[in-house]
């Protein structure tokens, strides 16, 4: 059991460095075309450790802050949703190692992972497809 703990943490932090490097860009691509940002992040908002004043413009668009919590949250979503898909581990302890990849990934002091459950993540999941 403990060798499958191992695995799955590892799997997870390989996973959140490759995103990590493609979560931001593809935020970037979708600036020009995206969705309102503003609604989106008031939904979000109990997520984000700024206020949405700092992530987005008044136009909808986001800030190079929001196009970073963009990627972390992508990448988390993917990752959290991921491990309890393919891992014995729980909802408390997928958010336990998102939380302790935030700060290597870039990810720190953007997003408030103790705010996450089950149905936000999926509410992100049906977001970011």
């Amino acid at each position: 059991m403990e060798q499958k703990r191992i695995f799955a943490i590892t799997t997870l932090t390989l996973a959140a460095v490759l995103l990590t490097s493609t979560g931001v860009v593809k935020a970037q691509e979708e600036q020009s075309s995206g969705p309102d940002w503003n609604s989106i992040c008031n939904q979000v908002q109990s997520l984000l450790v700024q206020s949405c004043a700092d992530l987005v413009y008044p136009d909808g668009t986001l800030t190079q802050a929001g196009q970073t919590a963009v990627g972390c949250i992508r990448n988390g979503v993917v990752l959290g949703l991921g491990g309890l898909a393919i891992t014995p581990l729980s909802l408390p302890m997928i958010i336990a190692i998102l939380k302790a990849l935030s700060v290597p990934t870039g990810c720190g002091n953007i997003v408030n992972w103790d705010a996450a459950n089950l149905d936000m993540l999926n509410f992100l999941k049906n977001l970011i497809r």
